[in-house]
């Protein structure tokens, strides 16, 4: 793939030129993949807990000390941000189970509740164990 001068890759308006240009079908998945490996302030962890997909994630209020997943195993997942980046540690699975997949999630002001929706049309209210 080509870079235009003056317009790369790693720009939303490089990567929107070439694709009117050329139209190629990967395209968006190399903008990304330059976008990425031009940062240099991120951090990946691989955090194993869900059988499936991961389709909504959300930090606590007030510093991000906990972290709350869902997804398609529809399990809602809380993890310890300190104690799941430096080690294996689990997530603790919280109570209450959706008929079909998560898609959004939310602390309530006090982290001591999580919101969860999914696509059975329900919202479930969790209280956070620790």
């Amino acid at each position: 793939m080509r870079e235009v001068k003056g317009c790369g890759m790693r720009s939303a308006v490089g990567f929107l030129s070439q694709r009117k240009i050329n139209g190629h079908p990967l395209m968006k998945e190399e903008f990304q993949r330059r976008r990425l490996a031009g940062c240099t302030s991120l951090y990946k962890k691989d955090m194993l807990g869900h059988f499936g997909c991961v389709n909504a994630i959300e930090f606590s209020n007030n510093g991000g000390e906990w972290l709350v997943s869902g997804g398609d195993d529809r399990r809602v997942l809380l993890w310890h941000m300190e104690k799941a980046i430096h080690s294996r540690a689990k997530p603790l699975k919280l109570k209450g189970e959706h008929l079909s997949n998560i898609f959004c999630l939310a602390f309530d002001s006090t982290n001591k509740r999580v919101f969860s929706g999914g696509n059975d049309e329900q919202v479930i209210l969790h209280d956070v164990e620790r």
